[in-house]
């Protein structure tokens, strides 16, 4: 197989799962839910979460008087940290990357249209949710979901809590995925590039943090 076949494969492909998702799961409902979705992929609101957890966590342990706050930092570090730097790497990761353009559907299928083809495409959007006309690869949102559920569920002190978290965040991660598809502003390529990204430098954010605080021991909470 040439890869000018594989191409027009991984093309039809591409085009034919976002007709699926961006036509056929159109409804009202989800076009309330799905921005809602879409803007937990948005790195600045995933930082701003991990840091008012992790603010809580060290408050509730102060009020508790459990441990002093030097100790207190130390537990909520192991994954703070890692869960911040994902989010960082995974976004600058991102940005280098769409240095190369690609159309995102809805601006793809508008010049398409104005060239005179696909005239008879009609690519789903959502009223008050202008579509985007950036480069499109890889989708930033699920990226930085990614590496955020990578990083926390690796720094999990447990088998069982990072067994929880893998599974809440990695449910996350598909709806955020999902969400991006459904409005028009990626292809399914695109989410799964960023897929594949945010899963690399959640694992790297966890090996780049090893040294900065013990790790806790199997069976023990932070």
């Amino acid at each position: 197989m040439s890869l000018h076949s594989v191409a027009a494969s991984l093309t039809a492909w591409d085009r034919a799962v976002f007709h699926l998702v961006n036509d056929r799961l159109k409804s009202p409902a989800l076009d309330v839910a799905m921005p809602l979705i879409t803007d937990l992929g948005l790195s600045h609101v995933q930082a701003l979460v991990v840091i008012a957890v992790a603010a809580f966590t060290i408050y509730s342990a102060r009020v508790t008087g459990r441990h002093g706050l030097r100790a207190d930092w130390t537990a909520t570090r192991t994954w703070v940290i890692p869960a911040l730097l994902g989010i960082v790497l995974s976004g600058l990761c991102v940005q280098v990357i769409k240095r190369y353009p690609r159309d995102r559907p809805s601006w793809f299928y508008l010049k398409q249209r104005l060239a005179g083809n696909h005239t008879d495409v009609q690519v789903q959007t959502i009223k008050g949710r202008r579509p985007l006309r950036t480069s499109g690869f890889p989708s930033g949102h699920t990226a930085t979901t990614a590496a955020l559920a990578v990083s926390l569920a690796c720094a999990m002190p447990t088998r069982r809590s990072r067994r929880t978290v893998a599974l809440g965040m990695g449910g996350l991660t598909l709806l955020v995925a999902l969400s991006r598809v459904y409005m028009a502003d990626h292809w399914p390529l695109d989410v799964l590039g960023g897929l594949v990204l945010g899963l690399v430098v959640g694992w790297l954010s966890i090996r780049l943090c090893t040294r900065v605080g013990p790790r806790p021991v199997e069976g023990t909470t932070a």
